[in-house]
């Protein structure tokens, strides 16, 4: 299939079925981790610019996440309270964060996307080989 608006002339639909997949999975079961699957994949497995690839995930999110935050409501695992306070902090960030991508290439964006799975990834290390949870 092609995907005119980010510039494919032409890709599996099957590749971008695995990338939603697979983001989906951690998504619902990490809790919100797909970004740092989709994002990436998008980019590097579809061929999809950056910051079509960021508004797409944004986008898609949306669907997902709904799925999966009712899921987890009708299983008792919200805290409503905290949810709406980090919803306040959540909104205000994505804002300054959709203007900011304007002001930088792709590169750049990536650059600084790069560090954080690497970081998350440390902290899970961490609290496994030494039973302590950073907090």
């Amino acid at each position: 299939m092609a995907l005119p608006h980010s510039g494919v002339k032409s890709i599996s639909l099957w590749a971008i079925l695995l990338v939603s997949f697979v983001g989906g999975v951690c998504s619902g079961f990490l809790g919100g981790g797909a970004g740092y699957i989709r994002m990436p994949f998008m980019v590097y497995l579809l061929g999809i610019p950056t910051h079509i690839a960021i508004g797409t995930d944004l986008f898609e999110v949306v669907v997902s996440a709904s799925y999966g935050s009712f899921r987890h409501a009708m299983n008792g695992n919200v805290d409503v309270l905290i949810a709406l306070i980090m919803q306040t902090g959540a909104a205000v960030g994505a804002q300054i964060g959709a203007v900011l991508t304007q002001y930088f290439n792709g590169p750049r964006i990536r650059m600084a996307f790069a560090p954080l799975p690497l970081i998350g990834a440390l902290m899970v290390v961490y609290g496994l080989l030494t039973g302590h949870h950073l907090k």
